[in-house]
C-alpha cells in the first residue's frame, strides 16, 4: 500500500512498517543469520514464488531501501 501509494521509503510510515517487516522477518527466523541469509537466497533462488504472494522486484528493493533508512 504505501509502495503503491508513492511513500517515500525513508518517511517515518514507511519506517515504521519496515520495523515490523524485521520483527516478522527475525520471529521467522529466530533470529538467526544463517536462517536469514538462507532464506534470502532461497527467495532470489525462485523469484515467481515471492511474486505469488505479490512480491515483485520493485517492491523487494523498496522494503530493501525502507529497512536501510
Amino acid at each position: 500500500d504505501a509502495h503503491e501509494r508513492g511513500l517515500d521509503p525513508s518517511s517515518d510510515e514507511v519506517r515504521a512498517l519496515a520495523a515490523r517487516h524485521r520483527a516478522l522477518v527475525d520471529e521467522f527466523t529466530g533470529g538467526r543469520e544463517d536462517v536469514r541469509e538462507a532464506r534470502g537466497r532461497a527467495n532470489e533462488a525462485n523469484p515467481d514464488a515471492m511474486r505469488a504472494f505479490g512480491v515483485d522486484d520493485a517492491l523487494s528493493e523498496y522494503v530493501r531501501r525502507a529497512t536501510e533508512a
